[in-house]
C-alpha cells in the first residue's frame, strides 16, 4: 500500500519508484549496497497481491527488470500456476503459503475454529487473561519495546528501528487503522500483535510475547479470537502473513494458522539474477552484517544507540 512504501521510505531512506501500466502498477525499491544492485517489490512486505495470475506478473516485473540489466531483481507474488514455466534467467519459488481469514462475522469465525482452537480460547479465559485493543502512540512503545525483547532473547535477531513502528502508526492512522492488541493478566502483557487496516484489509504484520513462557494461558489464542471479534464487519479479511513452508519454527505457525481457519494461496517469488551478478559476495556481505547485529545484540548500550544500530542493519534484512 502506499501507507507501507511511505513509511518504508521514511524510515529507511530508500528509493521508492512505481512502475505504471494503464491498469496496474507494481511499486518496487532501487537498492545499491554492500550486497549488490537490487531491485526489490517490495522490502518487508510478504507479498503482492494482483488479480492476474503469475505468468503475467512475470511479463510486468519482468519490463521493470529490463530497465535494469545489471541489477538483481526479485518479486513476491500470491498465487501459482503449475502450469507457468519460469523463463530462463529467472528462478521461481514456491516454497512459500499466505494464510487468512475471512471477517464475514465473529459467529461464523468460531465454527470454523479447529475444536483444539476453541478449547484453548475457553482455557485463557478462564486464566484470567482479557484482551485489550489500544491505538495511541502508549501502547506502540509498549509493543516495540517487547518485540526488541523477543526478538533479542528467543531468536537473536535484530528489530525494526522505532522510526519505522512511528510512521507505520501515523500513515495507517490516517488510512484505515494501526492497531496493537494486548493478551493481558492484572500484572503484566502476555502477548501483543501489531495490526494495519487499510482499505477492506486487515494486516498481522508483527507479533511479540513475554520472555517468561506464558503458553500454558493459550493467550495467542485469545488474542486472535478477540481481534475476529472486534473488527468482523469492519473490515473483510485478516491477513495474517507468509511463512516458509518445511523450515524449522515455521511449521508450527502454519498450523496455528490453519487451526483459525484459515484460507492459503502459494507465494510465488521471482528471481533474476544478471550476468556478472556474484551471489558469493552478497552472502558474503550479508553475514558480515549477522555477525554485526549478532554483536550488537548481545552488547548492552544506551537505547538511543541501540536504535541506531537497528536502522542501520535492518534495512539488510528484507
Amino acid at each position: 500500500s502506499r501507507e507501507w512504501l511511505g513509511a518504508m521510505a521514511e524510515a529507511f531512506r530508500f528509493d521508492v519508484r512505481v512502475a505504471i501500466w494503464a491498469d496496474d502498477s507494481i511499486p518496487f525499491v532501487r537498492l545499491d549496497d554492500a550486497l549488490g544492485k537490487r531491485i526489490v517489490a517490495v522490502p518487508f512486505a510478504d507479498y503482492l497481491s494482483r488479480r492476474y495470475g503469475p505468468r503475467e506478473f512475470h511479463e510486468r516485473v519482468a519490463a521493470i527488470a529490463a530497465q535494469f540489466p545489471d541489477h538483481q531483481v526479485k518479486a513476491r507474488f500470491v498465487g501459482e500456476d503449475r502450469a507457468f514455466i519460469v523463463p530462463a534467467a529467472w528462478s521461481g519459488d514456491r516454497e512459500a503459503t499466505a494464510l487468512s481469514v475471512e471477517l464475514a462475522s465473529a459467529e461464523h469465525a468460531w465454527q470454523r475454529f479447529a475444536p483444539a482452537f476453541r478449547r484453548n480460547v475457553r482455557k485463557a479465559e478462564r486464566s484470567g487473561v482479557h484482551v485489550t485493543v489500544d491505538s495511541g502512540g502508549d501502547a506502540i512503545d509498549r509493543f516495540q519495546a517487547m518485540l526488541v525483547a523477543y526478538r533479542r532473547e528467543k531468536f537473536g535477531l535484530a528489530t525494526p528501528p522505532m522510526a519505522l513502528f512511528e510512521r507505520l502508526h501515523a500513515r495507517f492512522s490516517a488510512a484505515g487503522g494501526c492497531f496493537i492488541v494486548e493478551a493481558r493478566t492484572t500484572d503484566r502483557v502476555l502477548a501483543a500483535v501489531m495490526l494495519l487496516g487499510c482499505g477492506d484489509h486487515l494486516w498481522y504484520k508483527f507479533g511479540a510475547s513475554a520472555i517468561a513462557d506464558d503458553r500454558a494461558l493459550r493467550p495467542n489464542n485469545l488474542v486472535f479470537w478477540r481481534i475476529i471479534q472486534e473488527f468482523s464487519g469492519r473490515f473483510a479479511r485478516l491477513n495474517l502473513g507468509m511463512n516458509w513452508t518445511g523450515q524449522d519454527g515455521e511449521d508450527g505457525v502454519i498450523r496455528f494458522k490453519r487451526s483459525m481457519g484459515a484460507t492459503e494461496r502459494t507465494v510465488t517469488i521471482l528471481t533474476r539474477r544478471p550476468d556478472g551478478f556474484s551471489s558469493r559476495s552478497a552472502d558474503a556481505a550479508l553475514d558480515f552484517f549477522r555477525s554485526v547485529s549478532h554483536f550488537a545484540l548481545s552488547t548492552p548500550m544506551p537505547a538511543a544507540v541501540d536504535n541506531c544500530v537497528r536502522r542501520s542493519l535492518f534495512r539488510h534484512f528484507h
